[in-house]
């Protein structure tokens, strides 16, 4: 049966024989069980690092998504 180049599936997120290949808007609120406007949202706050195709989609750096999971340690901010 045909996959449509689709070899795997990360979370909800499908990932195709490219393994950098960007997240979508839509990647990441799957990833997240949040609405697309919500990914924008945090884009836009800079709380998400992005960027943007020539059309003016939104993109997603898997590492970047990575680290916007990780929780912020409190002992460390407090320390600097």
């Amino acid at each position: 049966m045909d996959n449509f180049g689709v070899d795997k599936v990360v979370g909800t997120v499908q990932t195709h024989d490219v393994p950098d290949r960007p997240l979508t808007t839509s990647d990441v609120a799957d990833l997240f069980r949040v609405t697309n406007e919500t990914v924008t949202t945090w884009a836009d706050a800079g709380k998400l690092a992005h960027f943007k195709t020539p059309g003016g989609h939104y993109r997603f750096r898997r590492e970047d998504v990575e680290a916007f999971l990780r929780p912020v340690n409190p002992t460390a901010e407090a320390a600097s």
